[in-house]
């Protein structure tokens, strides 16, 4: 999230809360981490920009770190959801 350069489709970051909260380990966790990205999470919650965030992992397949209050254990979950409705 911090070092990729914008892309057209991510011009909803500008308004992420994200941006303020640059501490790494929240965004990116160790899978053995106490927190386990609940510090991340507890920033999306209030973020208005929550769902693009979650909607641009899911279409790019983000497998690492916390994007739109979610895990990517939580994402791939999303995604076999979306799989059985279609």
């Amino acid at each position: 999230m911090f070092a990729v350069p914008f892309f057209d489709d991510r011009d909803w970051e500008l308004e992420a809360l994200c941006k303020n909260h640059l501490k790494p380990e929240w965004w990116y966790p160790e899978q053995n981490n106490y927190h386990g990205g609940q510090l991340a999470k507890r920033v999306c919650l209030r973020c208005p920009v929550m769902k693009e965030c979650l909607d641009w992992a899911l279409k790019h397949d983000e497998e690492h770190g916390v994007w739109g209050a979610t895990t990517p254990r939580e994402r791939q979950r999303i995604k076999r959801g979306q799989r059985k409705k279609a």
